[in-house]
């Protein structure tokens, strides 16, 4: 399989996942006859609209680091597939994760079920970066030794986050969160400073 083909279904899969999340974003079924009303409705919708907003980041974060690795293959091996493809349905389940954060923002086996969600996509993107570095043959430009620890290094922030988070609600739910959104914020706006200091 060529490299078009892998990017071409594993972008239909993020994309699907992305739009998936918009679907949990509804106003309540009862009729609203005042400004006031409508106001209530919006403002019980809110979870779901937050859920939205962060995990249409977070799927945006994982399908940019998706793009960085596939942007090196030159050759697409039976073993890259499938492991292309496991790392693809751990993000098909990230609306299913979402829509349960959303419905129950406050409820431990939600936040730790988002929370596994996301580990599981993290690793599996660790485990894809693994393989393509010991079967460099698939790779454009192979990387520096320097080069794969720092991507490796990059790529685990996530997952330890995430665990963090899953434990951490166990005790204080609001740090679960905070987890959360310290590895969207490294990945968004950190990566680059972070590669610059370890150059």
């Amino acid at each position: 399989m060529t490299r078009d083909r892998l990017e071409a279904f594993s972008d239909g899969v993020f994309s699907v996942a992305a739009t998936l999340l918009v679907l949990d974003i509804k106003l309540a079924d009862v009729q609203v006859s005042s400004n006031s009303q409508l106001n209530a409705r919006l403002m019980e919708s809110m979870p779901n609209i937050l859920t939205f907003v962060f995990t249409f980041l977070v799927v945006g974060v994982f399908w940019v680091g998706h793009l960085r690795i596939l942007s090196n293959v030159k050759e697409a091996s039976h073993y890259l597939i499938w492991s292309n493809i496991f790392y693809l349905l751990t993000i098909a389940i990230i609306p299913f994760a979402a829509a349960l954060l959303a419905k129950h923002p406050f409820y431990i086996t939600s936040v730790i079920f988002y929370s596994i969600v996301l580990f599981l996509c993290g690793i599996q993107h660790v485990i894809l970066l693994g393989y393509l570095n010991h079967h460099k043959s698939l790779l454009e430009k192979p990387p520096a030794p320097t080069a794969f620890k720092k991507s490796m290094l990059i790529a685990l922030t996530g997952p330890v986050c995430y665990v963090l988070a899953a434990f951490s609600c166990l005790f204080y739910l609001p740090v679960s969160f905070l987890f959360i959104l310290a590895a969207l914020a490294f990945y968004i706006f950190l990566i680059p400073r972070f590669l610059k200091n370890n150059s």
